[in-house]
């Protein structure tokens, strides 16, 4: 328990740290900073897990509170999900509805697959047996 907790610490403290450039320089800045996260909890073979979509909640709040980002969390995406959410923000940013002086953070949570010996991907994969996460 006290493990996870540390770990939940650690992944808002890293989230925070990455966002902090965009404190200090949003003074000059009119646009408004975004955070689009993603999080899965619940898979369709993997282990389910218990606190991805807690966790990118928590940083949300916190983005939101402490640095006036506007947040949205998408939990237990498709890929499809995944890519039509992407494409919205690239809309409204190309589109003039998000200023294009403001900063996007992107966030996924969950599962991740290693690849080789270092590379690893951290968005919802597919699992073990290629199907997808429930939802």
């Amino acid at each position: 328990m006290i493990f996870m907790k540390r770990i939940r610490s650690w992944i808002i403290l890293l989230a925070l740290l990455g966002c902090g450039i965009a404190v200090f320089s949003q003074a000059s800045r009119t646009g408004k900073d975004r955070a689009l996260l993603f999080a899965v909890n619940d898979y369709a073979v993997m282990t389910d897990l218990k606190n991805p979509i807690k966790n990118a909640r928590d940083i949300a709040a916190e983005l939101e509170e402490r640095y006036g980002f506007e947040a949205e969390v998408v939990p237990n995406p498709s890929f499809e999900k995944i890519e039509a959410k992407l494409q919205e923000y690239q809309r409204a940013y190309r589109s003039g509805k998000f200023p294009s002086d403001g900063q996007l953070f992107v966030f996924f949570s969950g599962h991740g697959v290693m690849r080789g010996k270092m590379d690893t991907s951290c968005p919802p994969m597919r699992t073990r047996n290629g199907l997808m996460p429930k939802g």
